[in-house]
């Protein structure tokens, strides 16, 4: 992040063409998600490898548009945010599910635990209507989830069980698209803005209090 310098790149086999909408890490391990649901799982390659990955689906696409996903280490499961419901049960909410990695752990229906948060207590703080998840990551320091919303240039904290810690904004002129995050070691913050027909850019914000 401080230079901008390309470490390495390499191609995963046998998934052909995809939209990727989150990416988390877990060690070597590699996960990535379509909007559609689809959880491709690869691990860290060589610069020029072209490694294999493995698709799963999830079947969450048929509940909410998936945009972001993140590995939460407490509970070793991945955290998958939802865009835009597409069931009424979970219209006029701000969901995310927490997929377990370990199949010993997984529910006994099968089905992964949802935790939804009533939109009016997000839109309260923000003073906004909606609030549309783009990328989630989760705090190491406090294993709060972070969610934020491109469309409306906000960042939420909450619990991992979805209490609301906070809401902020974030500034039009910095962030023209805000659709990535991720958290440093040091605990720096690190937004990825898309760059639609100019440069798209990464801006770090160092240890957020």
């Amino acid at each position: 992040p401080k230079t901008g310098a390309t470490r390495s790149r390499f191609s995963l086999g046998g998934i052909g063409e995809q939209d990727f909408e989150g990416i988390a890490v877990s060690g070597a391990h590699v996960y990535l998600t379509t909007s559609d649901g689809l959880l491709v799982e690869t691990v860290v390659g060589r610069d020029g490898a072209r490694v294999p990955a493995r698709i799963a689906e999830s079947r969450l696409g048929r509940q909410c548009e998936i945009e972001g996903l993140a590995y939460d280490a407490r509970d070793d499961v991945l955290i998958v945010a939802c865009k835009h419901a597409r069931t009424r049960s979970l219209e006029g909410y701000v969901t995310w599910f927490r997929w377990p990695l370990n199949p010993a752990t997984a529910p006994a229906d099968g089905e992964p635990e949802q935790v939804s948060i009533p939109l009016g207590q997000v839109t309260a703080l923000t003073g906004g209507k909606t609030f549309r998840p783009s990328a989630i990551e989760v705090d190491p320091r406090t294993g709060h989830y972070l969610l934020l919303s491109s469309l409306d240039r906000a960042l939420l904290e909450v619990t991992r069980v979805g209490r609301v810690v906070r809401v902020l904004g974030l500034s039009r002129k910095r962030h023209p698209q805000p659709e990535g995050l991720a958290l440093m070691p040091d605990g720096a913050m690190v937004i990825a803005d898309e760059g639609g027909t100019h440069r798209a850019r990464l801006t770090t914000y160092r240890c957020p209090s």
